[in-house]
């Protein structure tokens, strides 16, 4: 076979081939081509898909292995069906008459002290006014007393007050207030103020939500008028929260100790009895006696001073001083110190003339009798306005009129 046969059969066999590959090839047609493309592009979608949650879980898996496979805080773990993040869940109710946060932070409920000292306020007993009171500019003058809004703070939940009376009736009272629905003012209780040991209240402050600082004292100075007294009495702060009816102590000392500047010095009197005249005279021995009732030693020159009528010839003991005016006569007797329960009298002889009576009295200057103690508020030297060195806490036992009897 020669080569020109060989090359014929080769185009023929290619011919054969080509004609049979063509006929395959258009026979699938143009859709299945859209259709491959269609499925190829689906796979590659499906593919990047996986690939994205492949990258996403493996991180917050290693997470979770890493800390003891507790969910990381700032995913979600909520389920949902479609994946919609929920809303978040509204907050759990406060307990009743539990604050929340928001009010622990809001002030708006505050009653500024403007308002307060020019409204009327519901004032509960234990103070020269109660009930009712309508404050003008934080006074209230009625007869010989005047109450008076002091400070004003705010604890949150509630609005606290301090009240005053001063005059002929002294007394303080803290009193918490609220605002009721229609923005009013509504009183919530009284807090604390003066009774039992507590003689004064110094100030008020706020502490925590519901709570109420207020610096109570063991004294309060009668000669300068009411006058608080810091050289005297002792301070303390206590603190009272608010339980959910009213307001109890909740921390601070309970009670006072001892006032080393206190000591009640007690006078009591015999009175004056004369006899029966001798030589145109009628004499008798007045005796006074001082005791000491406490708690604290006097420890500043103490004594008495005794009131006599002019009509009457007086005979000073000795250590005594005697002034003699024109309508009556005065007997000084001071000493140096005085233990608690410790007991001293003093006796003074009188004499008056034979046909003296009652009648001779004069009502502007009755016999008495003073007790005393240098630097306190019974001292006759005292002047209003000055340091206060040692006080008596009892009213009336250091003065006592003197009974004059005649046969």
């Amino acid at each position: 076979m020669s080569d020109f046969d060989d090359d014929t059969l080769l185009h023929r066999a290619f011919a054969t081939f080509r004609g049979e590959s063509i006929a395959e090839i258009r026979a699938a047609g143009t859709g299945a081509i859209r259709a491959g493309v269609r499925h190829r592009r689906k796979v590659r979608a499906i593919t990047l898909s996986a690939l994205a949650v492949v990258i996403a879980v493996v991180p917050v898996a290693a997470y979770a292995i890493g800390n003891n496979r507790h969910v990381p805080p700032n995913v979600a773990v909520t389920p949902s069906a479609d994946s919609t993040p929920s809303p978040a869940p509204p907050p759990a109710p406060s307990p009743t008459g539990a604050p929340t946060p928001t009010q622990q932070a809001s002030t708006g409920a505050a009653i500024t002290a403007e308002e307060l000292g020019n409204a009327t306020l519901n004032i509960p007993e234990g103070m020269c006014l109660s009930g009712p009171v309508t404050l003008d500019h934080g006074r209230k003058a009625v007869r010989d007393f005047t109450l008076s809004l002091k400070a004003v703070v705010s604890t949150g939940r509630h609005t606290a007050a301090h009240l005053s009376c001063t005059g002929r009736v002294t007394s303080d009272q803290v009193v918490a207030f609220e605002r009721d629905q229609a923005g009013g003012i509504r009183t919530v209780g009284r807090v604390s103020g003066t009774g039992g040991q507590i003689k004064t209240v110094f100030g008020i402050g706020a502490g925590g939500f519901d709570e109420i600082r207020v610096q109570v004292g063991d004294f309060l100075s009668r000669q300068t008028g009411g006058v608080k007294d810091g050289a005297i009495s002792q301070r303390q702060w206590r603190s009272y929260g608010w339980n959910g009816e009213r307001y109890v102590q909740t921390a601070g000392p309970t009670s006072f100790p001892p006032n080393p500047r206190l000591a009640d010095l007690s006078l009591t009197t015999g009175g004056i009895a004369f006899g029966a005249a001798a030589g145109g005279v009628r004499t008798a021995t007045l005796t006074v006696t001082i005791r000491n009732r406490g708690p604290s030693p006097i420890r500043v020159p103490h004594g008495v001073t005794v009131h006599l009528s002019g009509y009457l010839d007086v005979v000073a003991p000795n250590g005594c001083i005697l002034e003699r005016r024109a309508l009556e006569s005065i007997v000084s007797c001071e000493r140096d110190s005085i233990a608690v329960g410790e007991t001293r009298q003093v006796q003074i002889d009188v004499r008056a003339p034979d046909q003296a009576d009652e009648s001779w009295e004069l009502p502007d200057f009755p016999p008495r009798a003073f007790v005393f103690a240098r630097g306190g508020e019974s001292d006759p030297s005292y002047v209003a306005g000055t340091e206060v060195r040692y006080a008596d806490p009892s009213l009336g036992n250091e003065q006592q009129p003197i009974k004059i009897r005649f046969p």
